[in-house]
């Protein structure tokens, strides 16, 4: 038996009528950086994102800077400044960019 017999796979419907529970809030993404220099340049001047706060993790002892829009107090975007952070394989499993959607290019 196959691995693709023994999953249960769901139709695209499914997923379509799914709503997410009115109690649910998804958090700001957090993304590993080896610059935070670097990385501040670029989300503060190509997307025009503001830093929201920015703490050391008691847990790690790494910087976090909570990046968002001039209107909003909630950061969109989380940076986590680990200087010797690696890039990672090719071939690793795992989810590797962040979008956002605007209204046009002046946006």
């Amino acid at each position: 038996m196959t691995a693709t017999e023994t999953a249960r796979i769901r139709p695209v419907d499914d997923f379509r009528t799914y709503k997410m529970p009115a109690s649910m809030q998804l958090g700001p993404p957090t993304i590993r950086i080896s610059s935070l220099q670097r990385a501040l340049s670029f989300y503060e001047e190509n997307m025009r994102l503001e830093v929201k706060g920015q703490h050391q993790d008691n847990e790690d002892g790494l910087d976090r800077v909570g990046l968002g829009f001039h209107d909003s107090k909630r950061p969109l975007l989380i940076l986590k400044h680990r200087p010797n952070a690696k890039n990672t394989p090719h071939d690793f499993a795992g989810l590797y960019h962040y979008a956002i959607l605007v209204q046009d290019r002046k946006a």
